[in-house]
């Protein structure tokens, strides 16, 4: 893994939340020896938080990520 990457919270090792979240984590990750890498999303989120996004219609596009602009 080269790093780790969120555009709302950089740098991401001095991201504190107060209360649920959720977040999205970019990886990059290649060859430590070499070129090229690939991008790797994932959401990492508080059972909290995902509990509340959950109510309601539960066929919601997960794919879409939530704006964590304040």
């Amino acid at each position: 893994m080269r790093s780790l990457y969120n555009p709302e919270a950089d740098p991401l090792d001095q991201f504190m939340p107060d209360g649920p979240f959720g977040i999205l984590v970019m990886a990059m990750i290649g060859p430590a020896d070499g070129m090229g890498e690939e991008s790797f999303e994932s959401m990492l989120c508080t059972p909290d938080w995902f509990a509340s996004k959950m109510k309601g219609d539960i066929q919601k596009d997960w794919r879409r990520r939530p704006n964590m602009q304040s």
